[in-house]
Formats: C-alpha cells, sequence, structure tokens
C-alpha cells in the first residue's frame, strides 16, 4: 500500500492547484450471455491504488478538504460484495480490506456517490482520466457504466466539465518513467 500512496503523493505534487484527478477502474465485459471476459485493471489505476477490483473510481485531490465528518484529500469508491453474486464471479473486497490494499482511509461504497458532496466548487480544473468512459452511454441491467454516469451527472450539475485530459496523462507518463524498486519488484 505504501508504493501506491506515494505514487499519489507523487501525481499529486504534480497537479496544479485546486484540481482534482479522477480515474476509473475497468469494467467488466460481457463475451457472451453469462460469460465475462477475463478482467484486467487499468494500469494506471492500479498503479495509484493497488485496487484489482472493476467498477471502482479513484478520486486525487489537490488540497485537502473538509466536509462535515473528515478531512480527506483522496476518496476511493468501490462496489459493494454481494455474497448471492460471489458464488459466481468471486469474493469482493469489503471496504476494510479496500483501505488497506489501497492506503487509502476513505473507501466508500459506490452506491453511496449519489449522496456524497463532491468538492467540484472547490476544484478549478477536474481532470478525467480516459475521458471517454464519461461519454458512454451504453448501460446493461447490472449497471455496468452507472458509476460514470452517476460521476458524469454530478460534475453536469455543478456545472464542471472535464479538463483537458492530455495534462494528466502527461503527468503519469513522466511518473511512471523511472521505475521505482518496489514497481519493478512487481513486474
Amino acid at each position: 500500500a505504501s508504493f501506491h500512496a506515494n505514487r499519489r503523493e507523487a501525481l499529486r505534487a504534480e497537479l496544479p492547484e485546486h484540481a482534482m484527478a479522477v480515474f476509473f477502474s475497468i469494467s467488466l465485459q460481457t463475451r457472451s450471455g453469462d460469460v465475462d471476459y477475463a478482467f484486467h485493471q487499468d494500469p494506471n489505476f492500479y498503479y495509484l491504488s493497488g485496487f484489482t477490483e472493476p467498477n471502482s473510481l479513484l478520486i486525487i485531490l489537490k488540497d485537502t478538504q473538509q466536509n462535515d465528518t473528515i478531512s480527506y484529500n483522496e476518496l476511493l469508491f468501490i462496489q459493494a460484495p454481494n455474497v448471492s453474486k460471489e458464488i459466481w464471479t468471486g469474493r469482493t473486497l469489503t471496504i476494510e480490506e479496500a483501505q488497506k490494499v489501497s492506503g487509502i482511509k476513505d473507501v466508500i461504497l459506490h452506491t453511496e456517490l449519489e449522496k456524497y458532496d463532491m468538492p467540484f466548487s472547490k476544484c478549478e480544473a477536474v481532470f478525467v482520466y480516459n475521458k471517454k468512459s464519461l461519454e458512454n452511454t451504453y448501460s446493461e441491467e447490472d449497471n455496468k457504466y452507472e458509476l460514470q454516469q452517476m460521476f458524469q451527472k454530478k460534475l453536469t450539475e455543478a456545472g464542471k466539465s472535464a479538463a483537458n485530459e492530455k495534462r494528466l496523462s502527461t503527468i503519469l507518463t513522466k511518473l511512471r518513467e523511472v521505475k521505482q524498486e518496489e514497481e519493478l519488484r512487481m513486474m
């Protein structure tokens, strides 16, 4: 978890003032009927979070934010464990397990995103990695893109739009060019 926490700090240091960086994990893709393709996490999402599950959202803020109960500069939204589905899909991490894996103390079930008060008003730029994920209107009964749609709705309601993702890609490329010792061991 410390490697991924250090990578988030390095990204945060490169972000412009009052910025938010947003990363969506890869969603499961249906191969045929009820069979999914093998899941492989987005490398940048993993690099920053260490989290290997689908349907997740990572938010990294340049500035520490304060709400009624917590002070935070990073949030991880994860899918809720579903015991009846896990018999077929495999076990899903709990909030506590996701905190341990990622080193992020503020892990929230993504079903809470709609109610969560995002600090958009305090952000001058909202950088969304792979902005095309927000443009995807495809939806199935299992709501594979529900998380992206919820985030886009909140962003639009706040009168914001996703900033130029090229800047975020440039920062990530710079960070990933020189491999850390821990990263070499993971390879």
